[in-house]
């Protein structure tokens, strides 16, 4: 299993969906990834009690993810198999949210488990347990 964890901006707004019969909830989002070669658009799939927390995301909002890589394919208009990076997601923090609301679900609580997020050894944000 190979652990990422990455900021970036969403690609194209997304809300929670249900799977598995409506009782999972799902939030499926792109994320536009700058590496220095280009831009990376890895698929992001936050489940569960995380993704109901999170309710929304808008387009061009900036996020901090955390999650295990996995690589899919999908098929193009063509038939030809495309590969697609995946991330099912541990973690998905949203930056500037931390301890306001706004539509869509609890803004104030971080989505998955978060003690806290770092970069570079430094720590971006912190939270208190509910």
């Amino acid at each position: 299993m190979i652990e990422a964890a990455f900021t970036g901006r969403v690609g194209k707004a997304a809300a929670v969906t249900m799977v598995k019969d409506g009782t999972l909830p799902l939030l499926g989002f792109s994320v536009a990834v700058e590496d220095g070669e280009g831009t990376q658009w890895p698929r992001v799939a936050l489940f569960g009690d995380a993704a109901r927390e999170l309710g929304t995301l808008d387009q061009g909002e900036k996020v901090y993810v955390e999650g295990r890589l996995r690589l899919d394919t999908w098929t193009d208009r063509e038939g030809v198999d495309r590969p697609q990076l995946q991330v099912v997601a541990t973690l998905v923090q949203p930056h500037g949210r931390i301890g306001r609301r706004r539509r869509g679900g609890n803004r104030g609580k971080p989505a998955g488990r978060q003690d806290r997020c770092t970069k570079r050894g430094e720590a971006l944000f912190s939270s208190r347990q509910s």
